[in-house]
């Protein structure tokens, strides 16, 4: 992960932390992110540099905390669980590999990863937010489609979170 991100500065262009990492972590990376892109070692693939560093989290806000976790946990564990299916969780039959299934017999022993602070109540979220922007993550990419989650929870939760 980081090595993708230190190249991803050496070329001038932005970056995904496609992993799932506390502010703190995001800290570090954003740091050496930033401190190569400012330096000679900076040498833009493109017509400029575009300094730019993403996080993603996954995202379900409700008043309630635990409706939150129980409308958003298992779809943003989900897309954990998907990532990894071919390095960790087995053999893949493509057309003939259920997913979900596999994922429903061990989702309950998948540890909370980082990255989960993003469901629960308004408050607890912005705060949990705040930290990222003030270690100067530039953006936040939020995973609300994964699993089972349903449209309308998605929609009732990006105008909590709006408002």
């Amino acid at each position: 992960m980081r090595e993708s991100i230190l190249r991803a500065a050496r070329q001038g262009v932005g970056a995904l932390a496609f992993g799932f990492v506390e502010a703190s972590q995001a800290k570090v990376w954003r740091d050496d992110y930033y401190q190569i892109i400012k330096s000679d070692e900076c040498v833009p693939i493109g017509h400029s540099v575009n300094a730019n560093i993403a996080v993603l989290n996954g995202m379900m806000v409700n008043e309630n905390a635990e409706e939150a976790m129980r409308r958003g946990l298992d779809g943003f564990k989900f897309f954990g669980y998907s990532i990894a299916h071919y390095a960790v969780y087995g053999e893949h039959r493509p057309g003939r590999t259920n997913l979900w299934r596999h994922f429903q017999m061990i989702k309950d022993e998948m540890k909370q990863k980082p990255g989960s602070g993003s469901i629960g109540q308004p408050r607890s979220v912005r705060k949990h937010l705040m930290r990222y922007a003030d270690v100067g993550i530039d953006q936040m990419i939020f995973i609300q489609q994964c699993g089972m989650n349903k449209h309308e929870h998605i929609c009732e939760a990006l105008e909590l979170f709006a408002k």
